[in-house]
């Protein structure tokens, strides 16, 4: 709990960064979809703002908590706390960190959509974000993404910064592949089969187990690398 506390004392800068970068993202997104409303005249309208903040908090919270935790686990352990204190403040924080920042994103998508319903009426809502505000996205969000900031975090100390490549090649791929495979008819249409195939084997709780446990198995590998990382300068 001490190491939760310091971790409240030392991060809550971060915390109000975080927040007004998703805030500015919302903003944008915001003023783009009214603009594109209005003047284009167009009949379905999305959640865009909600979109844009949530792009926003996912790519600096990925990418900054990767790199901030690498230099604050060496200070930490340099100034004699242990793996298992400063590593269990450190995702307790980033667990209340990011259920902040998701109770944001909740409450602007919910009054972004107040405002789209009743400003353009004869729109029809194409892309609706607030759908996905249920216990379970949030939570998954939750504890994944923290999963995933642990363990890039962890590999790079161990292993330095030409992972980072392999890494920004990964998240390049995720982004990227999407729009290529639309291109190519064949390899969409055979990806849809599979997605078809494997999401009727996998009902709703098992898809939850699956998150779950691959959860665990990330966090456990996380652990034994940190457990035995040395201190880095």
């Amino acid at each position: 709990m001490n190491s939760f506390l310091i971790q409240c004392k030392v991060r809550k800068t971060e915390l109000l960064q975080f927040l007004g970068i998703t805030a500015v993202g919302y903003l944008i997104g915001l003023i783009v979809v009214f603009i594109v409303m209005n003047v284009a005249k167009e009949n379905t309208c999305a959640t865009a703002g909600t979109m844009l903040a949530f792009i926003a908090f996912a790519f600096m919270h990925l990418f900054g908590i990767t790199f901030s935790f690498m230099g604050d686990f060496n200070m930490a352990i340099s100034l004699g706390a242990t793996r298992k204190s400063f590593v269990s403040g450190y995702v307790l924080f980033n667990l209340l960190e990011i259920a902040v920042l998701e109770l944001e994103i909740v409450v602007f998508g919910v009054v972004e959509k107040l405002l789209l319903e009743n400003a353009f009426p004869q729109a029809v809502m194409e892309i609706d974000l607030t759908n996905f505000f249920t216990w379970n996205y949030l939570s998954g969000v939750l504890v994944v993404f923290t999963a995933v900031e642990m363990f890039f975090g962890a590999v790079i100390l161990r292993y330095g910064m030409k992972v980072l490549w392999i890494l920004w090649a990964v998240w390049m791929i995720v982004c990227l592949a999407p729009m290529n495979i639309e291109k190519n008819e064949k390899l969409s249409g055979e990806l849809a089969k599979l997605g078809l195939f494997l999401g009727g084997k996998l009902t709703p709780q098992g898809r939850v187990v699956l998150v779950i446990v691959l959860t665990i198995v990330v966090a456990a590998i996380t652990w034994n690398i940190l457990r035995k990382q040395r201190v880095t300068a």
